[in-house]
């Protein structure tokens, strides 16, 4: 390529450059966490590898500008006076240029919170920039500026190249258009071709579609105003009322939906399980549904890390590739924030799977896109796991819910703490800012409802495809959460996982519904997610899973019987600042507890790719340490290891929900007899690591 003709792929190679110096300036010199320990545990390697495939399309871009540039030249090159000739390297600069602004402005208008730390958090000319542009813009009219744009230019540049070649260079041109122009309808139409003849349409064997949202909590997933399509979905289903997850955490919430075991028993307690942790074994439901003859489909944004690197059996993954990708992702898109936003295909997150990890850049459209292309392609019925994250931390609403004006205008006005993922948690952790203010509290409630509402927008359009593809007569849609969240309730915190007192992120959604087959009613009986495997191998007339501890849920949806309840111990995860949680959650100064992030807590698994693990030597104290609830009936019993032993409280949860008012005077017989019931049904599940009560 000549000098002159490379002009807009060096402008291209320098906005990377720009954002990439950005962003190992930051990771070399900074003292922040994620940079202290990108450079400890080695992961700069994989940050430069991450970093260099990004550079991709701004080639692209910048190629597509000097053809377009140079095929203009051509069409006036009669005219050698002419501006098109004497000025060409400047017009492919200025295409490049113009590209380059056209994505940043698509990323502040469709996925704001992805350039909420370069623009809004800064204030004054930044801040009012992105404002105007919310304001002014939206998606559909700058897509179609886009391609008109492109179309024009694309269609002016062709005319040159006609112009200027020869015969046999036109044949071949001819040639290459016309392939793209049958090859993009064929990639783009194919999938839907097949949907009228799918094989899946045997009513003995129904698809299943499970929809997983993270942190998402009853009370919204019922909340027509928040979720309409959710709680319409709820509205023709079994909705079991009082559903909880065993752990508030991802991973081992996870674990326990595809094993229906406990925590303590499949040995998955935190964020960051070691090797022998994350083999789940043959006995999951993916396992299962594969050996009858199920296509076994696992499709998230940044949260769904869990549903690959548990090896669970899912043949089919569209998921972030590990807990390393995300942290790696999430420093190089603060360089190139605009990139996720402008590459929302399936195909592209297949060829840059780092889109799949973006936080900020999370948009819900683009698992329900990977998700339907999926099915589709799917030759048999499928059993496809859909996971949503954008209610997750730190709260990310996209367009046209991002721009629900509720009157703030502070730093937090499209995400919680822009910029920062294991920040972001930290922030969550300790939210201490968030709860001395009013303003700041009502704007993370905003924009958890705003998070929530973009995600129900794209399960609307879910099952809108399910339902145009002739599915939804036969298939079992379930959808739940992980875990819930707290929005600050009672006095308590953001986040989730963290306490088992003013604490509601236990509780989940959980509704199936099968048309024709399951009439909708509500079940009271306390449920876990341990019954949702067991219960939809029993809708399936499949075998159970060996060894499970979840309970078959399948007769109380059809309405025959009622299935008792039974003790449940449920228990925190872990703590990001462990010393300073354990301090707000148990002021006694006795509380049991283990290293911080920065002190040793973490360390670094190798292999393709490396993982991310608790430190051996510290698992052993983080278990130790965990909180616990014994619910049984109405009752609530909490469990405070210290070092002088167990503290207990009791709660009725069904009068107090977040647990707020300890009933230990008033009933000791019962706090005594759910003291045994804890130890007998923790001796159950082979827990090793609860200590003895205190003194009395």
């Amino acid at each position: 390529m000549r000098k002159r003709h490379a002009a807009p792929v060096l402008v291209a190679l320098a906005a990377w450059g720009a954002g990439t110096a950005a962003v190992l300036r930051h990771v070399l010199l900074e003292d922040d966490f994620v940079s202290a320990e990108i450079r400890r545990h080695g992961v700069l390697a994989p940050l430069v590898s991450t970093l260099i495939e990004l550079a991709i399309p701004y080639v692209v871009l910048g190629l597509f500008a000097t053809w377009s540039a140079r095929g203009l030249a051509k069409l006036a090159q009669d005219r050698p006076s002419s501006p098109l000739v004497r000025h060409e390297p400047w017009i492919g600069a200025g295409i490049a240029v113009a590209g380059l602004a056209g994505a940043f402005t698509a990323a502040a208008v469709e996925r704001p919170a992805a350039l909420a730390g370069l623009l809004w958090r800064r204030g004054g000319i930044a801040r009012g920039v992105q404002a105007g542009l919310e304001r002014a813009l939206s998606p559909a009219s700058l897509s179609g500026v886009a391609v008109l744009a492109a179309t024009i230019l694309a269609g002016f540049a062709f005319a040159g190249w006609w112009k200027s070649s020869s015969r046999g260079g036109r044949r071949a041109a001819l040639v290459t258009v016309s392939s793209v122009a049958l090859l993009v309808p064929i990639l783009v139409f194919a999938p839907r071709l097949r949907r009228g003849s799918h094989p899946a349409a045997d009513p003995g064997r129904p698809n299943v579609l499970l929809i997983v949202v993270d942190s998402l909590r009853p009370d919204r997933a019922l909340d027509p105003r928040v979720a309409p399509n959710l709680a319409a979905l709820a509205a023709r289903s079994v909705r079991f009322r009082d559903a909880r997850t065993p752990c508030a955490l991802t991973y081992p919430a996870i674990a326990s939906l595809l094993t229906g075991k406990h925590p303590v028993r499949h040995g998955v307690r935190d964020l960051y399980p070691d090797a022998s942790a994350r083999d789940l074994g043959e006995d999951t439901l993916p396992h299962a549904l594969d050996r009858a003859g199920y296509r076994t489909i696992a499709v998230g944004g940044y949260c769904a890390t869990p549903l690959r690197e548990l090896d669970s059996g899912y043949a089919v993954q569209a998921t972030p590739r590990s807990e390393v990708d995300l942290i790696v992702s999430s420093v190089a898109f603060r360089g190139h924030p605009w990139l996720p936003a402008v590459l929302p295909f399936p195909w592209a997150r297949t060829l840059f799977p780092q889109l799949r990890a973006a936080v900020e850049g999370s948009h819900p459209g683009d698992v329900t896109q990977e998700a339907v292309a999926a099915w589709r392609r799917a030759r048999g019925p499928f059993f496809a796991t859909v996971f949503y994250d954008n209610p997750h931390l730190p709260y990310v609403p996209v367009w046209p819910d991002s721009r629900r004006d509720n009157g703030y205008r502070g730093p937090n006005r499209y995400t919680l703490l822009s910029g920062g993922l294991v920040e972001q948690i930290h922030e969550g952790e300790s939210a201490a800012r968030t709860r001395e203010s009013e303003l700041e509290r009502g704007n993370a409630r905003g924009l958890y409802d705003d998070a929530v509402r973009s995600v129900d927008r794209s399960i609307g359009r879910l099952l809108a495809k399910l339902d145009r593809d002739g599915l939804t007569d036969n298939t079992v849609v379930v959808l739940l959460a992980d875990h819930g969240e707290n929005l600050l309730d009672d006095g308590g915190a953001l986040s989730h996982g963290e306490a088992i007192e003013r604490d509601r992120s236990n509780a989940v959604p959980w509704t199936i519904a099968w048309p024709g087959r399951l009439p909708p009613r509500d079940i009271a009986t306390p449920v876990l997610l341990t019954d949702v495997a067991p219960t939809i191998l029993s809708l399936l007339a499949l075998p159970a899973l060996p060894d499970s501890d979840g309970v078959d849920r399948a007769s109380a949806a059809r309405g025959i019987g009622t299935d008792p309840d039974r003790p449940t111990i449920l228990e925190t995860g872990m703590w990001f600042v462990a010393r300073a949680s354990v301090a707000r959650l148990d002021p006694s100064g006795r509380g049991l507890t283990y290293p911080d992030f920065d002190q040793g807590l973490l360390g670094m698994e190798p292999g393709s790719p490396p993982h991310v693990v608790v430190a051996p030597e510290q698992r052993a104290a983080l278990v130790r340490a965990k909180h616990r609830r014994l619910e049984w009936g109405p009752y609530a019993l909490t469990y405070r290891p210290r070092t002088t032993g167990a503290a207990f409280s009791l709660y009725r949860r069904d009068l107090d929900p977040g647990l707020t008012r300890d009933l230990s005077a008033e009933e000791p017989e019962k706090r005594r007899e759910l003291i045994a019931m804890f130890y007998d049904e923790a001796r159950r599940l082979g827990e090793t690591e609860v200590i003895p009560p205190e003194a009395e």
